[in-house]
């Protein structure tokens, strides 16, 4: 029988890599689904908790796959990138991982460097700190692969799914992350045509319409209330800034405060989280967040040293955690 769960209380709990935490509690009653391309509630549990669990140690994350019955197992690490492939016949589930709370200032540098800066890939354009991102650990840990490469083929992340196709060609790839992990995960099945569907949880906006027009792939992406990431960039705020903006797409599926599934935000997303004067909220924005001081002030809260009404941008980090996805999604499911 299902049962719920909780969130754990206190703010410097929720934040991974989490001691206490059972991952995947439940998993003999819901299996991984047969889906394909098509959206699963219980694809979408298990892919939360795949995202979870990347933040944690190597060595734990394979075992814990192995006991689900994943005996093929790769790791992928250069430079400030991480990510995992776990494999069991005709399954493959290839997971990002995203920042820790203790690195969120480096994190929200990158989601709001003022200069937004972008490079060209696959036919438009994204940030070009995902782009750098991917590319290290895509191609062999180059940082722009060369496919001609010798290197870049025999050992990136792209070469080895290409080998697991081989291997089994009627082989499901599923693609996931959370935060900075969504958004590597979003390049990654935007670059290997034989992925099946892509899963994120929190992700910040990628990059621009044409981008998001030449990905292929299924994309159902998950909001966890008044989650700060995806509104990064702020849209509105580039629009008056350097002209043009990020977009996501995809199908958004929106949980609320107590776990719900409610509507997206329609129109300005930054107005319907925060306020309705956007001057007002960009303003704060530049108080809270654009300053070193503020900054600090915030994580010292997110961590849990101060009251967290004395920032007001901390619920909104806080519903970022991944714990909060997981969970709540289990209780769809109960």
């Amino acid at each position: 029988m299902r049962k719920t769960k909780s969130i754990p209380e206190g703010l410097g709990r929720i934040f991974p890599p989490m001691a206490e935490y059972d991952y995947f509690l439940g998993a003999d009653l819901v299996p991984f689904p047969g889906c394909g391309a098509e959206f699963s509630l219980e694809a979408s549990w298990w892919l939360s908790e795949a995202a979870h669990i990347a933040y944690d140690r190597p060595n734990l994350i394979r075992n814990v796959f192995r006991l689900l019955g994943f005996a093929g197992f790769r790791f992928f690490g250069n430079k400030s990138t991480e990510a995992f492939v776990a494999h069991r016949p005709g399954l493959a589930l290839v997971v990002f991982r995203g920042t820790e709370v203790k690195s969120l200032r480096s994190l929200l540098d990158l989601y709001t460097d003022a200069r937004f800066t972008r490079e060209a890939f696959q036919g438009g354009h994204v940030h070009k700190g995902f782009r750098d991102g991917i590319f290290q650990i895509w191609g062999g840990g180059c940082d722009d692969p060369d496919p001609a490469d010798t290197w870049t083929r025999k050992n990136g992340m792209g070469a080895y799914l290409e080998r697991l196709v081989a291997d089994d060609p009627a082989m499901r790839f599923f693609f996931t992350g959370h935060s900075l992990g969504a958004a590597l995960a979003t390049l990654g099945a935007s670059l290997f045509p034989k992925a099946t569907a892509l899963y994120t949880f929190g992700s910040p906006r990628v990059g621009d319409r044409a981008f998001n027009d030449s990905v292929a792939v299924n994309h159902f992406r998950w909001v966890n209330n008044r989650d700060l990431v995806p509104l990064l960039p702020p849209a509105e705020l580039m629009e008056k800034l350097v002209k043009y903006s990020y977009t996501h797409f995809g199908t958004e599926y929106r949980l609320d405060a107590a776990g719900a599934l409610v509507p997206p935000f329609a129109g300005r997303e930054l107005a319907a989280a925060m306020t309705g004067d956007l001057d007002r909220f960009a303003a704060a924005w530049r108080d809270t967040v654009g300053s070193g001081e503020g900054l600090k002030g915030l994580l010292d809260v997110v961590i849990g040293r101060e009251r967290p009404q004395e920032a007001p941008l901390v619920e909104m980090l806080l519903d970022h955690a991944p714990v909060q996805y997981s969970v709540k999604i289990w209780n769809l499911l109960c």
